[in-house]
């Protein structure tokens, strides 16, 4: 579901939106390494990178992102909590993140 926020920008700023998709396919491939869920220490916190999508539920980079806490490492469970409401998920070892300091 669409934020207010998101309801608002939302088909306003296709220019910028270009340029940041042209700004990330014409950048060199080392610029674009991702940090992965695997990545992580036990006690790292981050969250999720959103993906493209629609932005009303279905992906999208105007919406807000959970902040997480990587509790387990062992492959077959791999888990983190959500800070703000102390919820245990599964998150999937190549999941892409970004590690907030």
């Amino acid at each position: 579901m669409a934020t207010e926020l998101a309801r608002r920008i939302r088909g306003t700023r296709n220019e910028l939106g270009v340029e940041v998709r042209k700004e990330w396919v014409d950048a060199p491939n080392s610029w674009c390494e991702p940090l992965t869920f695997r990545d992580l220490e036990v006690g790292d916190r981050f969250i999720l990178m959103p993906l493209p999508g629609d932005n009303s539920g279905h992906g999208g980079f105007l919406n807000g992102s959970y902040l997480f806490k990587k509790n387990s490492s062992e492959l077959e469970i791999l888990t983190a909590i959500r800070l703000i409401d102390g919820v245990i998920v599964n998150i999937n070892e190549h999941d892409f993140v970004y590690k907030v300091f």
